[in-house]
């Protein structure tokens, strides 16, 4: 789309709706735009373990998510994408105090195979626009690089029979 005078912002925009999936180019500004298919990927799943196993030894509060890591000698994978675990409702930002996350209840329940999440997120611009279908528990989210059973000191046993309560709590 070539912008001129007689396009409206309106028309720009809906161009940029229809084309994000695959990039385009914005018509008003030349930014690159794209909606992203994030995952749950095995670093966010072992980040997300370890913050959990946690809070279990000490009172639940807010972490600061990079001295954190740092103690726990953890690569820069994990620390780098812990934080978009927010977007699956997995962690809460403290905007309060910058740095710091929370386990959710949500977070919980999937580390404990009590629940699974959409397997992606669309996401652009840091923000959630969607979740796929598809779902994911921490098991498949750990993958090949992280044993369940090592990390959690017992086996993975899936316990994530949805409940309407769970549905109306967490709406994802």
């Amino acid at each position: 789309m070539n912008i001129t005078e007689e396009n409206t912002v309106g028309e720009a925009k809906d161009f940029l709706h229809n084309h994000w999936e695959d990039g385009c180019k914005c018509p008003a500004c030349s930014q690159y735009v794209k909606l992203y298919k994030r995952k749950i990927t095995s670093a966010m799943a072992y980040g997300l373990v370890l913050l959990y196993n946690h809070i279990k030894e000490t009172k639940p509060r807010p972490v600061h998510i990079e001295d954190f890591f740092k103690e726990k000698n953890c690569p820069s994978s994990v620390r780098g994408d812990f934080a978009k675990l927010r977007w699956w409702g997995l962690i809460d930002r403290h905007d309060e105090k910058p740095g710091f996350y929370s386990l959710t209840p949500k977070g919980q329940f999937f580390v404990n195979g009590t629940v699974e999440v959409p397997r992606y997120c669309m996401i652009f611009n840091n923000k959630c626009y969607g979740f796929s279908n598809e779902r994911t528990d921490i098991d498949r989210a750990l993958g090949d690089e992280f044993s369940y059973s090592e990390l959690m000191g017992k086996s993975f046993e899936p316990k994530y029979k949805t409940t309407a309560i769970q549905t109306k709590m967490f709406n994802s």
